[in-house]
This record gives structure tokens, C-alpha cells and sequence, in this order.
């Protein structure tokens, strides 16, 4: 099974829109095995942006703290909450039918009050000056853990719902 038998790409969209909207994370929709679901992005900083787009960068922040947090989510089956390697929050929600795992939900973008974003690693690994990393890092949002719990569980009951309407068609 797939995301999309569950709902059309465009109905992903529509939730990752309001998970933007609700939590001011970069919100993504991810197949089982990791690869974007939606083509749509609805960035919360001018950071993320500026990782994704060098390719090294991307994976070596982006794409590993994806596939590390969606293993732990798939594992223990329940949404997970921690920072990338440059300092900000992520929120991975895992998509089971039954017992299949058919991909994750979730966003990122945000910075703990107690956290920074580091500045020397994302200069290393993506090659950017450090002067316009501080200055992006600057408008990085603060984002309290207990908001990010709330916006977990949100999301978690809307992919319970979904799901739920899949179960009630069949």
C-alpha cells in the first residue's frame, strides 16, 4: 500500500499546508522509503531553503535526519521530536495501515528556547559563509517543546482520521 491509496497527492498537500499553517514548520509528506510524496513546499525560514538547495548539504542534514527519525517513528510506531544536525526541530508522524508502514508526515525548521542553530557544522558541510548562516539562523522561529507535542498529536490524529476513513470505505 501507498500514501496515495489512502488520499490523492493533492489531499497530502492540503494537510501538509495546514501543518505549515497551524505549526510555521516546513512541512513533507514521505513515502516508505523516504522520498518526498509532494512536490509542494512550504518553507518556515530562508535556512532550510538554503541547505536543500546544495545537494551535499541536503542530504548530509536534511535527508539523514529524515531517515533516522522515520526508522525510530516505524519502530516504536508513535511520532518523533529531536533536532537535525544544525540544531533545529523536526516532528516525524509514521503512516501504518494494520501493521504496514507506508510512509511519514511531518516538519521542521523550528529551533528549541534552549538550542542554536550550528552555524560551524552547516558551514562545513554546505561550504556557505558563515556570516549569512548567522544571519538566516537569526530568523529561525523559537518553538517550545510542548507546542511541538501538541503539533505531533495533531498531526498524528489527522493521519489516525485518515486512515479511519480508508477502514470505514472498505
Amino acid at each position: 500500500m501507498k500514501l496515495t491509496d489512502l488520499m490523492p497527492v493533492e489531499e497530502w498537500t492540503k494537510l501538509q499546508k495546514e501543518f505549515h499553517d497551524k505549526g510555521g514548520l516546513s512541512s513533507a509528506v514521505y513515502d516508505a522509503d523516504g522520498n518526498p510524496e509532494t512536490e509542494a513546499v512550504f518553507p518556515c525560514n530562508r535556512l532550510c531553503p538554503g541547505i536543500k538547495k546544495i545537494p551535499d548539504a541536503g542530504r548530509q542534514i536534511c535527508s539523514l535526519a529524515h531517515q533516522n527519525m522515520a526508522a525510530i517513528a516505524r519502530r516504536i510506531r508513535k511520532p518523533v521530536i529531536e533536532e537535525c544536525d544544525a540544531g533545529m526541530l523536526k516532528i516525524v508522524v509514521p503512516v501504518f495501515v494494520e501493521d504496514e508502514f507506508i510512509g511519514a508526515v511531518g516538519g521542521c525548521g523550528r529551533i528549541l528556547p534552549d538550542s542554536e542553530v550550528d552555524v560551524e557544522y552547516v558551514e562545513e558541510v554546505s561550504g556557505m559563509k558563515a556570516e549569512d548562516i548567522s544571519k538566516m539562523a537569526s530568523e529561525v522561529k523559537p518553538i517550545t517543546q510542548s507546542e511541538a507535542e501538541e503539533l505531533a498529536q495533531h498531526l498524528a490524529e489527522k493521519v489516525r482520521d485518515i486512515i479511519k476513513k480508508l477502514e470505514s470505505a472498505q
